[in-house]
């Protein structure tokens, strides 16, 4: 069961008036002004990932927590972002079986990112599918999915997307041949696919 801890952070923009000093003189937003581009009210949930190995294989003794991550902060469409508390045990008995992660998050996200693969994926189809430019996709992933991203952000997705998009393709050849339309969007939805194999 994944215990779920809710922190709300509030918009800090304030549409009302500012005061006036003496030395300078703020302008008031307009009402109803939004920033576009910055990241409106989300939810932010702690999850934990333990890792399922939780005794030994040699010994069969309980393992110990040898670190915990707790600020990987990772941006996913439908959950939102989200940090992930990992757990990597070991056993001190045998520190040469080496340590123990969780499953579930190398299937969520790469390695080497804070983005989510689905956040991949769409980033992808804006591109290739629906030709966006950058700023585009920044502002719709901001807009319809409440996702705050750099454009060089979106720029590494873009070529993270091309180097598993071959990858994915080379995996999945013969079921590439039973569709007999135009496989584009299969690719696409594959890479999700693929980590949950």
């Amino acid at each position: 069961m994944v215990d779920i801890q809710i922190i709300i952070f509030q918009n800090e923009d304030n549409p009302k008036l500012t005061h006036n000093t003496n030395d300078s003189k703020r302008q008031a937003k307009p009402p109803g002004f939004l920033n576009p581009f910055r990241e409106p009210l989300v939810r932010r949930y702690n999850i934990p990932f333990k890792a399922e190995q939780t005794h030994c294989p040699i010994c069969q003794r309980s393992l110990c927590v040898l670190k915990t991550r707790k600020k990987r902060k990772i941006k996913a469409i439908g959950i939102g972002t989200f940090i992930a508390y990992e757990t990597t045990m070991y056993c001190p008995q045998h520190p040469a079986v080496g340590s123990f992660k969780s499953r579930e998050l190398p299937m969520i996200v790469p390695a080497d990112s804070n983005f989510a693969f689905n956040v991949l994926v769409e980033v992808g189809k804006l591109r290739f599918n629906e030709n966006r430019q950058v700023a585009e996709i920044q502002l719709i992933l901001l807009q319809k999915h409440a996702i705050k991203i750099s454009t060089s952000e979106v720029e590494v997705l873009i070529n993270n997307f091309l180097f598993y998009l071959p990858a994915v393709h080379q995996q999945n050849n013969d079921l590439i041949k039973q569709y007999h339309c135009c496989p584009v969007n299969f690719y696409i939805s594959s890479i999700t696919y693929l980590n949950y194999i």
